[in-house]
């Protein structure tokens, strides 16, 4: 029971992760954009937001290089049988979904570890200039 709650625990974080880079990664780093535009100081916050995309973007990347060996389709055709259970069955359709979840997870993964590592070495930057 207790492996359940944490799987759902872990897929809840990934989804409300996900969806927060989609529509709050764009808008934070067009705002610093312009707040380097406008006074110069904030090229390291700029930077860190365009890592933690990246980060995203590579970790997405090694769980796909990550997915079963077994596994043969391309990731486009992965995403189609994953969205038509009607024309390529439900087995495969669920085999299909579970595939995507290792680069979803790495991908969400990845871009917290970066995330995470940006905030203490900014941490460890500030209190070495102090």
């Amino acid at each position: 029971m207790l492996h359940l709650l944490f799987a759902l625990f872990v897929y809840v974080l990934a989804i409300l992760w996900t969806f927060a880079l989609m529509a709050g990664l764009p808008v934070v780093l067009i705002q610093q954009l312009v707040e380097h535009r406008r006074n110069g100081r904030s090229r390291v916050t700029v930077l860190v937001t365009l890592l933690i995309g990246a980060g995203y973007l590579v970790g997405g990347t090694i769980g796909w290089l990550l997915r079963p060996a077994q596994w043969k389709m391309a990731l486009g055709e992965t995403f189609k049988v994953s969205l038509n259970a009607e024309k390529y069955g439900h087995a495969l359709e669920s085999q299909a979904e579970r595939v995507l979840m290792y680069p979803w997870y790495m991908a969400v993964l990845c871009s917290i570890a970066v995330a995470v590592a940006a905030g203490l070495i900014l941490r460890l930057r500030r209190r070495a200039a102090a």
